[in-house]
C-alpha cells in the first residue's frame, strides 16, 4: 500500500488517466485469494450470527456506555455482523462522536445502520458511519446541523462562529464517512449545513448519475439551475439507478461492496487509510457533457437540511434495501441467526435519574430534609433522605462514567467540611458553608458532560450552575415554610430514630420540647445533668429527671457524661462538659 500511495504522488499531475488504474493495483493487491464467482449476498456482506443493538431515544453518554456494553457482550457470543436500529431525534455531540469512533474502529466491518423509522440530527451521521445504510418502507433520516437548548427556554440562536465551531467536527465526520462509503461527499455535507444547493443529474445513455451543486450546473448547460423545492417537497425518486459519487474515479466501486472474496480487517484499514490520503477526484463536468445529461430533480436548497425519506435514499445511492422486518434482515445477510441485545433496565433507570428534571427534584428534596435535619435532634428519617439523595446524584452519574474524578473528590471534601462544622467546630458556619458550595458545586460539574473547553461544555456548566442555584433557592424557601408551619421541631420529633433514648414504653420520662416552654421551666444556667444520647452535638440531655433538647458546644460527646448548662434559650438548651 505505501507503493500505491508513491505512486500516485508522483503521477498526481496525470490523476485523470493514471488514477483508475492505479487504484484497480491496489485493490487487487489487497485480496489474497483470486476473486469467485458471484452470489446472490456479496461476500463482505454475508454473516451467520447478526447482532442487533438498538439505539432509541434521545442519545447521550449512557447510550454510548450502553453500546459499549452490548458490543462486547455480542464479541463474547461470537457475532461477525452488527446492526444499528435507529429510531432516535439525535442527541449530545460528544456521544455521538464516540459513537461514530466506535462504529468504525471497534465494531466489525459488516456494520449495517438500519433506520427504523427515523434518524434524525446525531442519527443521521451515526447511520453515514456504517458501512450500508437499509430502511424501513417509511423511514426518514437527516437534518443534522447543530444546535443550542437550554432547558425551559427551547432552542436559541447560535453566533455564525460558535455555529462553524460546532459544524467543523460534523463536517469532517461526515466526508470520512462519505469516502469510506463511497456516498457523494456534497450530499454527505447537505445533511449538516446549510447553504448546500444540490442537483441530481442522469447521463441519458447509460443511467448513470451524478449530483451537482449549482457551479457545475451552470458550467454544463450554461445557466443558473431551476428551483424545484416547493411547499410539496423534492419529488421521490424510488428507483435505485447508479449514482456516481464525487469521490468516484479513483474507485468506482467500493471495495467493500463488492461480490467477490471479503477483504481482511488489517487490508481494509489499509485501504481506508490509502482512500482518505486522497483529494475528491471526480472530474469536474462541464459543456461537453451537456447533450448526454438530464436534470432529474433538486436535492438540496440553500435554505434547508437535507431529510431524506426511504425511495429518495434509495434513489441518492445512500440506502442499500428496504428492511420491513428482522426476517428480511436476516435474508440480507445471509444469516443462520439474528439476535437482539436491548439496553438494560438498569440504563434506563440511570437514563432517568440524571434528566435534568429528576436531579434537580433530587436536589429540592435534599436540601429540605437537610433543613429539617438541622432543626431537629439526633440523626432521623430526613437526614438519611438527604443523604440517600445525594448519593443518588453523583452515584448515578458515576456508574455510568458521566461524573469525573474531580466532581466526586469536590463532593467528599464537601461533605467531610459539614461533618465538621455538625461535630467537630459546630458554630463556626464558615466551614459549614464551604462544605454546602463544594458539594453543589460538584453536583452541578456532574450535570456536564461534554468538555470544558468546549462552547457546549461551557454552557452546560452554565445551565448547571443556574438550575442548582435556583433549586437550593426554592428549596430553601420550601424548607423555611414548612419549619414554620409545623411550630417547629415539636411536631418533627415523631420522624426521629428513636434508637438511642429507648423507645416508647421504656420506662423513660417524657421528653420535654423546649420550643414551647417558657423560659422559667428551662434549667438555670449551670444546672448540672448527663447527656442521655451521644450529642453529635444535638441530642438529649437529662435534668431533675426530665429530658431536653440539647446542643454540646464541643462537638461530640459521649452517652451518659455529665453536663452543665451553659445558655439556655427558647430554641435550645446549649451545654458542655461538666467532667470537673
Amino acid at each position: 500500500m505505501r507503493d500505491v500511495r508513491a505512486t500516485y504522488t508522483r503521477g498526481v499531475t496525470c490523476q485523470r488517466f493514471l488514477a483508475a488504474p492505479l487504484a484497480s493495483l491496489a485493490i487487487a493487491a489487497a485480496w489474497q485469494a483470486p476473486p469467485e464467482p458471484a452470489v446472490a449476498v456479496p461476500a463482505a456482506r454475508r454473516a451467520e450470527r447478526v447482532a442487533v443493538l438498538p439505539i432509541q431515544g434521545p442519545i447521550d453518554g449512557i447510550t454510548v456506555r450502553s453500546l459499549e456494553r452490548r458490543l462486547e457482550r455480542a464479541r463474547a457470543d461470537g457475532v461477525d455482523a452488527v446492526v444499528l436500529e435507529l429510531d432516535t431525534p439525535g442527541g449530545e455531540v460528544s456521544a455521538l462522536l464516540d459513537i461514530c469512533r466506535l462504529v468504525k474502529n471497534d465494531m466489525p466491518p459488516n456494520t449495517v445502520a438500519w433506520v427504523r423509522p427515523s434518524a434524525y440530527s446525531a442519527g443521521a451521521i451515526i447511520a453515514l458511519a456504517a458501512r450500508e445504510i437499509v430502511v424501513t418502507p417509511d423511514a426518514a433520516f437527516g437534518a443534522s446541523a447543530p444546535i443550542a437548548a437550554i432547558p425551559l427556554l427551547g432552542i436559541v440562536e447560535l453566533p455564525a462562529t460558535e455555529r462553524a465551531k460546532l459544524e467543523s467536527p460534523l463536517l469532517s465526520e461526515v466526508i470520512d464517512s462519505a469516502r469510506r462509503n463511497h456516498w457523494d461527499e456534497r450530499l454527505a455535507q447537505a445533511f449538516v449545513a446549510l447553504g448546500v444547493e444540490l442537483w441530481l443529474l442522469e447521463d441519458v445513455r447509460t443511467g448513470e448519475r451524478v449530483i451537482v451543486d449549482r457551479t457545475e450546473y451552470r458550467a454544463i448547460f450554461g445557466q443558473d439551475p431551476p428551483d424545484l423545492m416547493t411547499s410539496a417537497g423534492v419529488p421521490v425518486t424510488a428507483d435505485r439507478k447508479p449514482v456516481r459519487p464525487f469521490f468516484s474515479d479513483l474507485f468506482p466501486v467500493s471495495p467493500r461492496e463488492r461480490p467477490e472474496r471479503a477483504m481482511s480487517p488489517e487490508s481494509q484499514k489499509a485501504l481506508i487509510e490509502f482512500e482518505q490520503s486522497l483529494p475528491p477526484a471526480r472530474s469536474m463536468l462541464g459543456a461537453a457533457d451537456r447533450d448526454r445529461l438530464r436534470l432529474v430533480t433538486q436535492i438540496d436548497a440553500a435554505d434547508r437540511l437535507l431529510t431524506v425519506r426511504a425511495g429518495e435514499a434509495l434513489g441518492y445511492g445512500l440506502a442499500r434495501e428496504v428492511i420491513p422486518d428482522d426476517e428480511s434482515l436476516r435474508a440480507f445477510f445471509g444469516a443462520s441467526t439474528v439476535r437482539r441485545y436491548d439496553e438494560s433496565w438498569s440504563e434506563g433507570l440511570v437514563r432517568f435519574l440524571v434528566s435534568l428534571p429528576v436531579r434537580l427534584i433530587l436536589i429540592g428534596v435534599m436540601v429540605i430534609c437537610f433543613l429539617v435535619e438541622l432543626a431537629v435532634p439526633g440523626f432521623g428519617v430526613f437526614g438519611i433522605t438527604s443523604l440517600a439523595c445525594l448519593v443518588v446524584l453523583i452515584g448515578a452519574p458515576a456508574l455510568v462514567g458521566l461524573a469525573q474524578w474531580w466532581q466526586l473528590a469536590l463532593v467528599g471534601v464537601g461533605v467531610l467540611l459539614v461533618v465538621l462544622e455538625l461535630l467537630v467546630f459546630p458554630g463556626t458556619i464558615v466551614i459549614g458553608l464551604l462544605g454546602a458550595a463544594l458539594v453543589l458545586v460538584g453536583i452541578a460539574g456532574s450535570f456536564v458532560q461534554s468538555e470544558l473547553n468546549t462552547a457546549a461544555g461551557q454552557r452546560e456548566l452554565v445551565v448547571a450552575i443556574g438550575g442548582t442555584i435556583g433549586a437550593v433557592t426554592l428549596s430553601a424557601i420550601v424548607g423555611g415554610t414548612i419549619l414554620r408551619k409545623l411550630g417547629g421541631p415539636r411536631l418533627l420529633r415523631r420522624a426521629i430514630l428513636s434508637a438511642e433514648v429507648g423507645g416508647a414504653g421504656s420506662g423513660v420520662a417524657a421528653a420535654v420540647d423546649v420550643g414551647v416552654l417558657p423560659p422559667a421551666e428551662l434549667p438555670p444556667v449551670g444546672a448540672r445533668g448527663v447527656s442521655y444520647t451521644a450529642l453529635r452535638p444535638a441530642g438529649r440531655g437529662e435534668f431533675d429527671g426530665r429530658l431536653y433538647d440539647v446542643r454540646c458546644l464541643e462537638g461530640f460527646l459521649e452517652r451518659g457524661r455529665p453536663i452543665r448548662v451553659v445558655r439556655a434559650s427558647s430554641a435550645e438548651l446549649e451545654v458542655e462538659s461538666d467532667a470537673g
